[in-house]
C-alpha cells in the first residue's frame, strides 16, 4: 500500500516486487490529483503474484485500464468503484480471463473496450457488481453474459448508460425491441438479494422480470431498485416476489396507472383463493412519478396487499389521486408524503407512529383523518414547506404526539387552539417560518398561551423553554 500524494506517479520500485500479492491506492489528504495514466499500469503484468488491486482511492482519476492486466491470472479482487474511477471509459478486452476474480465491483460496457460477453466466465464474482453503458451492447454479445450462472452475486446493478452522465446519455432513445432483447438474456441467478435497473429506455421489461419460479426455485430477491426509465409504461409483477422487502421507483415517467398486473394477479381470477401480494414487503418508496394517477384494485379475488408494510414514502407525485385502502394497513408505522397536491387519504393507519408532511400533500395537509375520534400512537408529526395558511386539522386527536415539527412554511400564519388541549406534546420545533415564529415567542407571542404547557420549544433552533 503507498499513499497517492506520496509522489505524482506510482514509484518505479513497486514494479520490482514480484511477489506481491496486495496493492492498494490510499489517499491521506484532501486536495490534489494522483494521475495515473495507462503506461504506468502496463507494469502491472509484472505483477504476477498479485491478489488484489484496489484502484478506488478518490484522487486517481484513472481512464484506461492496460490489456496487460489480463496477465494477471491469480487476482481475486478488482476494485475499481466510482469514487477513484469516476473517469474510466472502458475495460479493456481480454478481462474475461481473469476467472479467479471475486469482486469485480464496475463492469464498463464499450465498443472500444470489453463487451459484456467477457463475463461469460467470471463464474466466481461474489458480492456486488455494476454494470453500466449497456445501451452499447450487442444481443450476441449479452446472450453471452449468462448472469444466470452466477450464483454467489448478491446485488446487481444494470446501468444503461455510462458512469460519466453527458447530454447523449440524457437524449438517448435506443431503439424499444433493441434494448429490451438485450435485458432478456441479463436474467440474474435466483439467489440475488439486491437487483438495481437504472436508465433503461424499453417500454416494457423482458419476461424474466415477471419473476416466475426459475427451475421450481423461489426468487430470493429482497431489494429492488427501478430508477429513470422514463419510457417504461407497465410494470412487472412485482407483487410475485415472495421476499421483497424494500422497493423503490424513482423517475418512471411514462407509468400513468398501477394495477393488478403489478400484484401478479388475474383480474377475474379464482375468487376463492386468497392471494398475498407482496407478502414481505416492508418498505415502498415511490418518487417522481409525474404521471401516476392512481393505484386501482378492481377484481373479485380476495387479496391481501403488503401486510408486512411499515414504511411508506411517496414524493413529487402531482397526478395522484388515490392509493389501495389496503395498504393503510394497521402494520405501517411511518409515513411520508411530499409534493402530492391531488391524493386523498380516507384515513390514518391505526398503529402509525411517524407521519411527514412536505409542500402540498394534498387532503393531509389540510385535515387529519382519524377513525374512531382519536389516534393514540402517532407521536411524531413533521410539517414543511406547507402552502397553507394553518396547521391541518385535527390535532387535537393525536392522543400520544410527543414531537411537532414545523419548518420552511413562508404561508403558515397562526397555531390552532386545539394544541393547547394535547397534554403528551413534549417538544415543538419551528423553524424558517416567517410569520409564524415571531407569534411563538415567550410570553409577548400571540399564541403563546396556547403553547406555553409545551415542556421543550424551540425557534429558529433557539430554545426559548
Amino acid at each position: 500500500m503507498f499513499s497517492a500524494e506520496d509522489e505524482r506517479r506510482i514509484p518505479v520500485s513497486i514494479w520490482n516486487l514480484k511477489s506481491l500479492r496486495t496493492l492498494r491506492m490510499q489517499s491521506r489528504f484532501e486536495f490534489g490529483n494522483f494521475l495515473i495514466d495507462c503506461q504506468d499500469l502496463s507494469l502491472l503484468s509484472d505483477l504476477t503474484s498479485l491478489r488484489t488491486l484496489d484502484l478506488s482511492c478518490r484522487r486517481t482519476k484513472i481512464r484506461k485500464l492496460p490489456k496487460e492486466i489480463e496477465k494477471l491470472i491469480h487476482l481475486r479482487y478488482l476494485d475499481l468503484s466510482s469514487t477513484g474511477c469516476y473517469s474510466l471509459q472502458c475495460l479493456p478486452r481480454g478481462i474475461g480471463k481473469l476467472r479467479d476474480l471475486e469482486t469485480l465491483s464496475n463492469f464498463i460496457v464499450s465498443e472500444e473496450g470489453a463487451d459484456i460477453g467477457e463475463l461469460k466466465d467470471l463464474n466466481n464474482l461474489h458480492g456486488k457488481l455494476a454494470i453500466s453503458n449497456i445501451k452499447g451492447v450487442g444481443k450476441e454479445a449479452s446472450h453471452e453474459a449468462i448472469l444466470k450462472d452466477k450464483e454467489y452475486l448478491h446485488h446487481l446493478s444494470l446501468g444503461f448508460r455510462s458512469t460519466r452522465f453527458d447530454l447523449l446519455d440524457a437524449l438517448n432513445n435506443d431503439d424499444d425491441e433493441a434494448v429490451q432483447s438485450v435485458l432478456e438474456f441479463l436474467e440474474p441467478h435466483p439467489n440475488l438479494e439486491k437487483l438495481e435497473v437504472n436508465y433503461y429506455n424499453g417500454s416494457k421489461f423482458p419476461s424474466w422480470m415477471e419473476f416466475p419460479n426459475w427451475e421450481g426455485r423461489s426468487i430470493m430477491l429482497r431489494t429492488l431498485e427501478i430508477r429513470f426509465c422514463r419510457n417504461l409504461k407497465v410494470l412487472p409483477a412485482l407483487g410475485r416476489l415472495e421476499f421483497l422487502e424494500d422497493l423503490n421507483l424513482y423517475q418512471l415517467d411514462s407509468v400513468s396507472q398501477m394495477g393488478l398486473e403489478v400484484l401478479g394477479v388475474l383480474k377475474n381470477g379464482d375468487s376463492s383463493a386468497a392471494v398475498i401480494a407482496f407478502p414481505n414487503l416492508k418498505k415502498l418508496s415511490i418518487d417522481e412519478m409525474k404521471h401516476w394517477e392512481e393505484w386501482v384494485i378492481k377484481t373479485t379475488v380476495n387479496i391481501t396487499l403488503m401486510p408486512l408494510l411499515q414504511t411508506l414514502r411517496l414524493y413529487e407525485c402531482p397526478m395522484l389521486k388515490s392509493l389501495p385502502c389496503q395498504i393503510l394497513s394497521s402494520s405501517l408505522r411511518e409515513m411520508t408524503i411530499v409534493s402530492c397536491p391531488h391524493l386523498e387519504v380516507s384515513y390514518l393507519p391505526l398503529f402509525l407512529e411517524e407521519l411527514t408532511l412536505g409542500n402540498d400533500a394534498g387532503s393531509l395537509s389540510i385535515s387529519l383523518p382519524i377513525q374512531d375520534g382519536l389516534h393514540t400512537n402517532l407521536n411524531s408529526l413533521n410539517i414543511s414547506n406547507s402552502p397553507h395558511a394553518t396547521l391541518p386539522q385535527g390535532l387535537s386527536q393525536l392522543m400520544a404526539l410527543q414531537t411537532l415539527k414545523v419548518s420552511n412554511c413562508n404561508s403558515l400564519t397562526c397555531i390552532p387552539d386545539e394544541l393547547q388541549h394535547l397534554s403528551s406534546l413534549k417538544r415543538l420545533q419551528i423553524y424558517e417560518c416567517p410569520i409564524l415564529g415571531p407569534c411563538c415567542q415567550k410570553e409577548v407571542g400571540e399564541y403563546w398561551n396556547i403553547i406555553s404547557h409545551i415542556p421543550n420549544i424551540y425557534i429558529d433552533r433557539k430554545r426559548i423553554q
